[in-house]
């Protein structure tokens, strides 16, 4: 039987990782208080690709927790009082780590490439799941969920930055306040469509949360929608999740809104020639507005990321 030697070869590759990475890192850990600290704020035991080195980290991560010195002795100690230290290797291994360190100053670099070898495989394991998925007789959109899922959980190791010294902030904020200086506006973000909301919050801005709170009945919904139909006016994408209303319900407070039609009307049909005028026209600058709807029941945080994240890619 001919076997096909590009098939064979990907059959027989190894899973990314560097070992002499991995050895640096812990060697370096075990010599230097302030590696420890580095490592610790970089990488988690799952990230070593060697079993015996996810022993010796997770060790290392005790010692640490305790608030007790980090060295070849109380790790071999640590290791022992799991009955662990003969699995990897003995005191002697830990004594072979430290030898192999070039240099402790560099554990953030040795780090760094551990993380992202440890990236690589979750990516194939997610990859992986995602081929084992593609193969069920499962609903395409749950299917399609679930990947983006898989994907976005191996990306949140790495969106955080962790903490940031203020030094290096303090000219970028300058630089921004002089721009909205410049500018010469009260409106520094998106505006809201409502004036006296826009000179309180300056618009809306990236990575704020702004939380409508009020009674039932008092008009969180409406307000919600005004201000995704004033936005989407100005050009910006809007997306609407709604849990309370169905799609059409929310494309028929955006068309009374806008055309100013009373909703009670509009819902019986009962509208006069110059109501249904109005309604014609808000119907062609709402058809032309970016905006989008989802009314999905039970919809998570994870999967509203994902659906904006798709949306931004659309567009």
């Amino acid at each position: 039987m001919a076997i096909d030697y590009q098939e064979g070869r990907s059959q027989l590759r190894v899973p990314p990782s560097n070992l002499d990475a991995e050895e640096s890192v812990l060697g370096a850990a075990m010599i230097s208080a302030d590696a420890v600290n580095t490592v610790m704020d970089h990488l988690d035991p799952s990230d070593f690709y060697k079993p015996a080195h996810q022993l010796i980290f997770e060790a290392i991560a005790e010692l640490f927790d305790a608030n007790q010195p980090v060295d070849a002795i109380t790790v071999s100690d640590a290791l022992g009082r799991r009955e662990q230290l003969d699995r990897m290797g003995g005191i002697a291994y830990l004594a072979g780590l430290i030898d192999k360190v070039p240099t402790a100053s560099n554990v953030d670099y040795y780090a760094t490439i551990v993380e992202e070898n440890s990236q690589r495989r979750r990516l194939l394991e997610a990859s992986s799941a995602i081929g084992g998925l593609a193969f069920e007789d499962a609903d395409i959109a749950e299917v399609m969920d679930q990947a983006e899922q898989a994907i976005y959980k191996v990306a949140e190791k790495r969106m955080g930055e962790g903490l940031v010294p203020v030094s290096p902030l303090i000219n970028s904020t300058l630089e921004k306040i002089e721009e909205l200086g410049v500018r010469g506006s009260d409106i520094t973000g998106v505006p809201t469509g409502f004036k006296d909301l826009d000179r309180k919050l300056a618009g809306l801005h990236p990575a704020n949360l702004v939380v409508i709170a009020a009674r039932p009945s008092m008009g969180k919904s409406t307000l919600a929608t005004n201000i995704a139909q004033n936005v989407a006016m100005k050009g910006h994408p809007v997306a609407i999740f709604t849990l309370e209303m169905s799609r059409d319900e929310v494309v028929q407070r955006l068309l009374c809104s806008l055309g100013r039609v009373d909703s009670q009307k509009l819902r019986t049909g009962q509208l006069g020639e110059q109501q249904w005028q109005r309604l014609a026209t808000a119907a062609g600058t709402l058809f032309e507005a970016p905006i989008y709807v989802d009314d999905s029941a039970s919809l998570t945080v994870t999967e509203i990321r994902a659906k904006c994240r798709r949306l931004k890619r659309q567009r």
